[in-house]
C-alpha cells in the first residue's frame, strides 16, 4: 500500500511538471509571436529556440513553435527580397549613368561575360608600352593586366605601385601571380601578367587613391624594371575600380536576394508536405 502511494505521488508530480512546462512553454510562444507581429524577427526566433531547447518534453507547444518559426523564415526572406530590390534599382540606375564612358567587349561565340574597359587604354592604342591595363567582367570581377616589352625577358611576376616622389605615400605590393604569358615578335620579347581578386582590388584601389600624384610602377622578376605610370593610366584604373565596387555590389546584392527566394521556397514547401501529412491523418 505503502509503495502504490508513493507511485501516485511520483506520477502526480510529473503530471503537475508536465502542465508547468506547457504553460511556461507558451509563455514564451506568446512573447514570441509578439515580437514577430512587431518585426522583430531575431528576438523571436530567440524565444522559439528557447521552447526547443529549455522545455523538450512541450511537445504541443513545440509544433507550434515550429510553424511560427516557418512564418518568421518567411518573412524574414521578403524583407531581404524587398531590402535587395531597392537596393539593385539604386545601384542599377548608377550604372546605367556611367556605362558608356567604358568600353563594352564580348565575343557571343567564346565569351560568357563581357569585359569593361577603358577606351584610351585599348590593347591596339598601346603597342609597344610598359603600363597596367584595368577590366571588369559583368559580375564585377576585376583584373589588372601588367604588360611589360623589352630587349629580352624579365620573368616578371609581382609589381609595386609607390610615389614616384619621396612624399610619404606608403605603397603597395602585389605576391607573385601563377597567371601570365609571354612571348617575342620580331626581337621584342613581351610579357604580360595578371593580377585578380583582392590583389587587384589593392593596386586599383591604391591607384584610385592616389590618382593625383605621379606613380611609378615596379615590376620583379628576374631582375626589376621601373616606369613612370601615365596620368591617363591612373585615372583609367581608378575609374575601372569605380566601375568595379558598383558591378560587386550589384552582384553582391543580386546573390543575397536570390538566396532569400530560395529560402522562402524552401519553407513553404515544407509547409505544404507538413499540411498535406496532416490532411492524410485525419
Amino acid at each position: 500500500m505503502r509503495r502504490l502511494l508513493l507511485v501516485l505521488i511520483a506520477l502526480l508530480a510529473v503530471m503537475s511538471c508536465g502542465h508547468n512546462d506547457n504553460r511556461l512553454a507558451a509563455r514564451y510562444l506568446d512573447m514570441a509571436a509578439k515580437c514577430f507581429e512587431d518585426g522583430d524577427y531575431v528576438t523571436a526566433k530567440l524565444y522559439i529556440d528557447s521552447v526547443r531547447t529549455e522545455y523538450p518534453n512541450a511537445f504541443e507547444v513545440r509544433k507550434k513553435g515550429i510553424r511560427l518559426l516557418q512564418k518568421v523564415e518567411i518573412a524574414e526572406a521578403d524583407r531581404t527580397i524587398a531590402y535587395q530590390d531597392s537596393a539593385l534599382n539604386v545601384l542599377r540606375e548608377k550604372f546605367e549613368k556611367v556605362r558608356d564612358s567604358f568600353v563594352f567587349q564580348k565575343d557571343e561565340q567564346y565569351q560568357d561575360l563581357g569585359l569593361f574597359t577603358v577606351s584610351s587604354q585599348d590593347i591596339e592604342k598601346n603597342i609597344g608600352r610598359n603600363y597596367l591595363r584595368g577590366q571588369v567582367d559583368e559580375k564585377g570581377r576585376l583584373t589588372i593586366v601588367s604588360t611589360y616589352c623589352g630587349s629580352s625577358y624579365i620573368h616578371h611576376r609581382s609589381i609595386r605601385i609607390s610615389p614616384s616622389s619621396d612624399v610619404d605615400g606608403g605603397y603597395v605590393d602585389t605576391p607573385a601571380s601563377d597567371d601570365f604569358y609571354e612571348f617575342k615578335d620580331l626581337g621584342t620579347f613581351y610579357e604580360k601578367c595578371n593580377f585578380t581578386g583582392s590583389t587587384a582590388d589593392a593596386i586599383a584601389g591604391y591607384i584610385a587613391l592616389h590618382q593625383e600624384e605621379n606613380l611609378t610602377v615596379t615590376i620583379s622578376g628576374d631582375r626589376s624594371f621601373s616606369y613612370r605610370m601615365q596620368a591617363s593610366d591612373s585615372k583609367a584604373l581608378a575609374n575601372i575600380h569605380s566601375l568595379y565596387l558598383l558591378l560587386s555590389s550589384i552582384d553582391e546584392a543580386k546573390t543575397l536576394r536570390d538566396e532569400a527566394e530560395r529560402r522562402k521556397k524552401f519553407v513553404e514547401m515544407n509547409i505544404a508536405k507538413s499540411d498535406s501529412a496532416a490532411v492524410a491523418g485525419r
